[in-house]
């Protein structure tokens, strides 16, 4: 997956909820959500697991690999 489809992702998965309910579930300050979505920052691997398990998404590494 590209960065710009993993940003999609998570704001789908995010649904209805803010960026900053999402954000602090995760332990994220709420422009590093914005960014990791709209695929404008970089980010770590722990970020995205974090951000990922705040709005229910599973990550397998091979799905990262292929981008």
């Amino acid at each position: 997956m590209t960065p710009k489809q993993i940003g999609a992702a998570i704001r789908k998965a995010r649904g209805q909820r803010s960026i900053r309910q999402v954000a602090a579930s995760a332990g994220l300050h709420r422009d590093q959500v914005t960014g990791i979505e709209q695929a404008t920052k970089a980010y770590t691997i722990g970020s995205l697991l974090a951000l990922c398990k705040a709005v229910g998404l599973r990550v397998r590494l091979d799905d990262l690999m292929a981008a």
